[in-house]
């Protein structure tokens, strides 16, 4: 069982044909292991389930960004949009927050730039290293 899904157990399997995530709402066609609920049509990526519940974002620093899976009822006068991509926060979107800032973004967007934050930060170290492994060799040959 999963505390976004509580409702029905849920099952680890290999997903045999694409599926639309109920966390990330991203459509999936990759054969990876997913959650399914036994009793209905509810799907989910292993990622999505296994996502921190709290986070520090580089994107939002003064405090942890909490998990939620849905906009938080105190939210529902006003229209929300997430910080990142300017979009309409849907009510029954997971979302990750910050209740003290009314900072909010989509949970995939939050994912997004958190992975590409990381990806940006091997990519940058390796060129570091590339190119002074490429001064030193030049100077070694001289």
């Amino acid at each position: 069982m999963h505390q976004s899904h509580t409702q029905h157990q849920l099952a680890l399997i290999q997903r045999p044909s694409s599926f639309k995530c109920d966390a990330c709402n991203m459509e999936d066609s990759t054969k990876d292991m997913s959650y399914k609920c036994v009793d209905c049509p509810f799907w989910m990526h292993k990622s999505c389930a296994d996502a921190p519940t709290s986070f520090v974002f580089h994107f939002h620093q003064k405090h942890p960004l909490m998990l939620s899976f849905s906009l938080p009822q105190v939210y529902h006068k006003f229209a929300q949009h997430c910080r990142l991509c300017n979009g309409k926060l849907g009510e029954l979107n997971w979302l990750y927050y910050c209740s003290k800032c009314r900072y909010f973004a989509h949970f995939q967007c939050a994912r997004s730039r958190q992975m590409l934050r990381c990806c940006f930060t091997f990519a940058s170290i390796f060129t570091y290293l590339f190119d002074a492994c490429f001064f030193l060799s030049l100077h070694l040959a001289f």
